[in-house]
């Protein structure tokens, strides 16, 4: 992608260094210098390629114990998602498990929305956060069913601001088809290999990251991750076919098991 491409990332929230962060670390690395929109940040808690960019917060920023308790305000989400201005960026990519793919772009820009999952607070883990084992209080399970209803009729209409969905596996795809009823490419998240050891009698040799290979000549680099992107920014419109398969990532990987953890990619 051409250095005068302006770029915009988006991500729900930066309050520490999960699966999601992981993600966007690579992000800020393939575009580094794209500018990040996120709803809410505590300063520190994210990895340096993150935090030495400019980052905008919104409105939740500013809300009381926002910092611990920022689920707490998820009815005020999509209104603070759709505040950012992004007019004047070529491109945004919006890293999204819950509201970001919801942001609003400008005419000409083309918007790539990674996804984790659709909203997963008000569809398949509704039960987990608002059921009555969840924990929640009697006032949120009574006032929750129909907060996520309109919530998930704002996530589905949402979804038509965004030109191309990739999804992190099959299964992910798969829910953004029932849910929003869009096809997604599938582009496999980044794996740090360094935490992993071969078992022994399944793989002669492990993943090695500097050659970006593995031993079936399957890439896991960097500047495969962006080919894999610079090929969806250049297909605006353009889905999927039914019965297209996306790449597959290595069988090998299942039989590697967690070794120690890495100074860059700690265990959760």
């Amino acid at each position: 992608m051409g250095s005068g491409v302006r770029v915009a990332l988006v991500h729900d929230w930066l309050t520490g260094m999960r699966g999601g962060e992981r993600c966007l670390e690579v992000f800020a690395e393939l575009f580094p210098a794209a500018d990040l929109f996120t709803l809410l940040h505590v300063p520190g808690s994210v990895a340096p390629a993150i935090e030495r960019r400019r980052i905008t917060t919104s409105f939740i920023q500013r809300l009381p114990a926002a910092a611990t308790r920022y689920r707490q305000y998820l009815p005020l989400f999509p209104a603070a998602i759709a505040r950012f201005d992004l007019r004047g960026y070529d491109l945004v990519l919006s890293s999204s498990h819950c509201v970001a793919k919801g942001v609003r772009v400008g005419r000409g820009t083309l918007h790539v929305s990674y996804c984790y999952t659709p909203m997963r607070y008000v569809w398949d883990l509704y039960d987990d956060y608002f059921g009555p084992r969840s924990g929640s209080g009697p006032l949120v399970r009574t006032a929750m069913p129909a907060v996520a209803a309109a919530l998930r009729r704002w996530d589905r209409r949402t979804s038509a601001g965004v030109h191309h969905f990739v999804a992190i596996s099959e299964h992910v795809a798969r829910r953004i088809r029932r849910c929003y009823g869009r096809e997604a490419d599938v582009i496999h998240p980044p794996v740090d290999v360094a935490r992993f050891d071969v078992a022994v009698g399944r793989i002669e040799q492990p993943l090695d990251r500097r050659r970006g290979r593995d031993e079936k000549g399957h890439r896991h680099d960097a500047a495969y991750h962006r080919e894999r992107f610079d090929t969806v920014a250049r297909m605006p419109g353009q889905e999927r076919q039914p019965g297209q398969q996306s790449d597959e990532p290595p069988r090998e990987a299942a039989t590697m098991v967690p070794a120690r953890p890495s100074s860059r990619h700690p265990r959760q």
